[in-house]
């Protein structure tokens, strides 16, 4: 099991596979002190299945590491703004067999597969529940667009009531470099975070 203590941050770069996207792999990083709080924060209501590790290895520079991948299968990109490639899984997972320190592969799908768990039963968000009202804007990063609370579970965009969800899709297709998870802030605090003080487990 992972263990890692605030001050013993990992550098770790992964392979990520998701059922509901065959083909696809995400080449992603994280530097924080436990991975699985990052890992934690792909498991949205923008995700309909659980994302699946593959492969993950402490490397000695992440940001190195996930260049050079990125770099070598930049052919096999989907779009330059996101973290996913249309690969064979064992050529990723080679690749990154080849740049890693330690391999943490079963370590890590242990935990991450009680992560998945955990989320994929977590509740709808209720906005009301949240602490939010009728009215309250959600802002999307720094690009200026909004969405309106509509009521508990929908809001309002460009007149048109939707999910947040959608409304992010929306969205993210107007500003590609918007990350795909996360983007919605209500007075300086994201909803995602919101959601998981209201909900944590």
């Amino acid at each position: 099991m992972i263990e890692a203590s605030p001050t013993d941050a990992r550098q770790i770069v992964y392979v990520l596979s998701n059922p509901s996207m065959p083909g696809l792999l995400k080449i992603g990083l994280t530097e924080r002190s436990n991975p699985l709080v990052r890992m934690r924060e792909l498991f949205t209501t923008g995700v309909p299945t659980p994302f699946v590790c593959e492969a993950a290895w402490i490397v000695s520079d992440a940001k190195s590491v996930e260049s050079a991948l990125h770099s070598k299968f930049v052919g096999s990109r989907v779009t330059p703004t996101r973290e996913f490639f249309k690969l064979e899984t064992h050529t990723a997972v080679s690749a990154l067999a080849s740049l890693g320190n330690t391999d943490l592969t079963e370590e890590v799908r242990e935990q991450f597969n009680a992560a998945s768990e955990i989320a994929f039963r977590r509740p709808t968000q209720d906005f009301f529940h949240m602490g939010y009202a009728v009215g309250d804007k959600f802002y999307a990063g720094t690009t200026g667009e909004f969405v309106t609370v509509f009521d508990n579970r929908r809001v309002e965009y460009e007149g048109a009531i939707m999910s947040l969800t959608a409304a992010r899709t929306i969205i993210c297709k107007k500003h590609p470099d918007l990350p795909a998870t996360g983007s919605f802030h209500f007075n300086g605090e994201a909803v995602l975070s919101r959601y998981e003080k209201t909900y944590k487990s």
